[in-house]
C-alpha cells in the first residue's frame, strides 16, 4: 500500500547506446567542449614528444657537444611545462562543461516529471524519482567531467604510443603486440559481468532512497498503524541486499584491475628484457631504448588505466539509461496542443451520467459506479 515494490526489469543492465543521448546536450556548449577536446589533444601529444627529446638527451649525454646537449634539456623543459598548462586548461573546461550539462539534464528531468498525471505517481514512488534525478546525474556528471577526458586521453597515448614504438623498434613492437589480447580478455569477460551489477548496485540506492522517502512523508499513518518495526526491517533488509550487491561488485573489480595490472606490468617486464639485449647487441642506442621503455609503460599504463574507466563508464551507462527511461515517459493525460478558452456568461447547469471510477494502481475496486446527478445553475453540490 504504502511502499510500491520496484519494477522487475529494473535490474537489468544499461545500454551503452544510451551514452549516446548525451551529445544531444553538448551541441549547446561545443564551444567549450572544442577548446576541452583541443586541451586535450595538446596534452596527450606532449605526452607522446616528450620521450623524443629525452631520447636525444641521453644519447647526447656523453658524446654529443654540450650545445646539443642544452637544446635537448631546455626542450624536454618547454614541453613539460606546456603539458602542465595543458592539463589544468584541460580540467577547467571539461569540468565546467560537465556541470553545465548535469544541470541542464537534471532541469530536463524534472521538467518532464512535473508534468506527469497523478497515475504515474502511484505506479512509481517519489523517493525513486528523486534518486535518480539527484545520484544517476550525479554518476554523469562524474562521466563528463572526468572519466571521458581520461579515456580519450589514454586512447590517444596508446594508439600514439604503439605507432611511435613501431618507429623505434619494430620487432619490439611485435612483441608487445601479441600480449595485447592477453590483457584486453579480463577487460571484456568482467567487464559485462560488471555492468550488469553496477546496475544492480543503482537499482538497490533508488530502492532505499525512495524507501525513506516514502515512510517520512507518511510518519503519521506509518505510526498509528504502529508499522515502525516492519518498516525498519524492510530498510535494513534493503541495505544487506545493496551491500551483498557491492560486495560481488568489488569482487569483481578487484579481479579485473588487479588482472590487468599483472598482465601489463609482466608484458612490460618481457619486453624490456629483450630490449635490453638489443641494447647491448647495439641493435638500437641507449637512447633509443630508453625512448622505447617510456612508450611502453604509457601504453601499459594507458591499458591499465582505460580498464580502471570502463567500470566508470558502465556505471554511467546505468545511470543514463535509467534517466532516459524518466525522459521517455508516456502520460495518460496531456494538455491539448490547441487549448480553447473557457466560455465566459453560460447560464447552464451540469449533468453527470453514468460516472465511474476507479484508482489506477487499484483498476478492480471502483470508487465510483454508475453515478448519475445534475447541478442546476447557482446551485452547491453537498461534499
Amino acid at each position: 500500500m504504502l511502499i510500491m515494490e520496484p519494477e522487475q526489469n529494473r535490474t537489468q543492465p544499461g545500454r551503452l547506446s544510451a551514452l549516446l543521448a548525451l551529445v544531444e546536450l553538448i551541441r549547446p556548449h561545443r564551444r567549450l567542449a572544442l577548446g576541452a577536446l583541443a586541451a586535450l589533444v595538446g596534452t596527450a601529444s606532449a605526452t607522446l614528444v616528450l620521450p623524443l627529446f629525452v631520447s636525444r638527451f641521453v644519447d647526447n649525454f656523453i658524446d654529443a657537444p654540450l650545445a646539443d646537449f642544452n637544446r635537448s634539456f631546455l626542450w624536454a623543459l618547454v614541453i613539460a611545462c606546456a603539458l602542465a598548462a595543458g592539463t589544468a586548461l584541460r580540467y577547467a573546461l571539461v569540468t565546467r562543461l560537465g556541470e553545465v550539462m548535469v544541470v541542464n539534464l537534471r532541469s530536463r528531468v524534472f521538467d518532464r516529471v512535473v508534468t506527469m498525471s497523478p497515475a504515474f505517481f502511484e505506479r512509481i514512488r517519489t523517493g525513486e524519482v528523486t534518486s535518480r534525478i539527484n545520484t544517476d546525474t550525479t554518476l554523469v556528471l562524474t562521466l563528463i567531467s572526468t572519466t571521458v577526458s581520461v579515456a580519450v586521453r589514454n586512447l590517444m597515448i596508446l594508439a600514439g604510443g604503439l605507432v611511435l614504438m613501431a618507429v623505434t623498434s619494430p620487432r619490439l613492437t611485435l612483441l608487445a603486440m601479441v600480449l595485447v589480447p592477453a590483457i584486453l580478455l579480463p577487460i571484456v569477460i568482467l567487464g559485462r559481468l560488471l555492468r550488469r551489477q553496477s546496475r544492480e548496485n543503482q537499482d538497490h540506492m533508488a530502492h532505499g532512497a525512495a524507501t525513506v522517502s516514502e515512510v517520512l512523508l507518511n510518519i503519521q499513518i506509518v505510526q498509528a498503524f504502529t508499522r515502525e518495526q516492519t518498516f525498519r526491517d524492510r530498510f535494513r533488509a534493503i541495505g544487506n541486499a545493496y551491500l551483498d550487491s557491492v560486495y560481488r561488485r568489488i569482487i569483481t573489480r578487484a579481479a579485473l584491475t588487479a588482472s590487468v595490472i599483472i598482465l601489463v606490468f609482466a608484458g612490460i617486464a618481457t619486453v624490456i628484457w629483450v630490449a635490453a639485449g638489443d641494447a647491448r647487441s647495439h641493435a638500437i642506442s641507449v637512447g633509443q631504448l630508453v625512448q622505447f621503455v617510456i612508450y611502453a609503460i604509457l601504453v601499459g599504463g594507458a591499458v591499465s588505466t582505460l580498464a580502471d574507466v570502463w567500470g566508470e563508464v558502465l556505471r554511467a551507462a546505468g545511470a543514463t539509461d535509467r534517466i532516459l527511461e524518466l525522459l521517455a515517459l508516456d502520460d495518460d493525460i496531456n494538455d491539448p496542443a490547441v487549448p480553447q478558452p473557457v466560455p465566459t456568461g453560460l447560464q447552464s447547469g451540469l449533468r453527470f451520467t453514468k460516472v465511474n471510477f476507479t484508482y489506477p494502481h487499484r483498476p478492480d475496486v471502483p470508487v465510483l459506479r454508475d453515478l448519475s446527478f445534475s447541478v442546476a445553475p447557482g446551485e452547491m453540490v453537498a461534499p
